[in-house]
Order: structure tokens, then sequence, then C-alpha cells
């Protein structure tokens, strides 16, 4: 066996082709490249069979890819899910939110949240996900997390005017 590391982002895992070039050792010194798919479930490795080292006489190895899933800078992913986490100020969480995202497929979205955010609210989004690997014509969930900025002190004003305001005695 043979393993080559093939570094991949969560944009790459929409069903793309890498083309990677293998030092695998050939009898005659050659070297190939070979176009991997990336699927969209999650997977640690792609085999391709007697593609690896090979010596006369003897049937080759096989080539094992060894995925390398590289950190996203907006998204992570949960399964089939992907999950975002926005900062968000303590006004914005009571009042109202829209959330602006571009997608891994280079969409843009904007989702309305008129609910009020908690610290635990998560805004579930059905079908922005991952395709399913199988079935592409379906996908997991966006999921929007939530970090709420809480000011670090108020005025004895402020504090007031805030009792005041949401006091429902």
């Amino acid at each position: 066996m043979f393993a080559a590391a093939v570094a991949v982002s969560l944009g790459d895992f929409v069903g793309i082709f890498q083309r990677k070039k293998t030092e695998a050792i050939s009898y005659n010194n050659e070297s190939w490249s070979s176009r991997i798919r990336i699927y969209t479930s999650v997977c640690e490795s792609l085999t391709t069979h007697e593609k690896g080292n090979e010596q006369p006489n003897t049937i080759p190895a096989d080539l094992v890819f060894i995925i390398d899933e590289r950190p996203h800078s907006t998204f992570t992913r949960d399964g089939n899910d992907l999950v975002v986490t926005q900062k968000i100020s303590l006004a914005e969480a009571l009042t109202g939110y829209t959330v602006h995202l571009t997608t891994l497929d280079g969409r843009s979205l904007n989702i309305p949240i008129n609910s009020v955010i908690h610290p635990n609210y998560e805004e579930v989004v059905p079908k922005e996900g991952m395709p399913f690997p199988k079935d592409p014509s379906k996908r997991g969930n966006l999921r929007i997390k939530f970090n709420i900025k809480f000011p670090t002190r108020l005025t004895a004003e402020q504090k007031s005017g805030i009792k005041k305001l949401l006091d429902h005695r």
C-alpha cells in the first residue's frame, strides 16, 4: 500500500475532482497523476486499487489517498449539516437581526431572525447544508448559532432604563 495526502476544504466537498501527482515507486520509474472525486460524505481515505508501489512480477500495491479536511473560515461541519456562528450585539439579539452569508457554492443568503435570540438559540435553515453523497438532490441543514456580545458595564441611568423597559409587572 502507498499513501498520499490530499488537503481539502469544505468548499471542495461538492463533488469536485482534484488532480494529485503521486510519488509511487514503479520499476520503470514512472510517476502519474490521478483524478479523485471528493465526495460530500465524511470520509478519511479513498483507495485506488493496484496503483501504488510496484515491482517486477508482482501486483502493484493499492494507493490510498488520505483526506485531510482543512478548516473553513466561516463554516464547520456536523455530518451533512453546516454550522456557522454569528457575533451579534445584545440590542440585535433583542430586536431582530438579519444573517448575511455567502454559501459554499457562492450564493448569497439573507436570513431574517425576528425572534428574541437567547444564548442557546439556534436558527435552522433546511436544505442549505452539504449534499448527501448518495442523493445530491438532498442536503443537510444550515445551523446558525449566535455569540451575543453583552456590555461589560452600564451606568446607573442605563440600568434604570433597562429595568423600566423590561419590567412586566
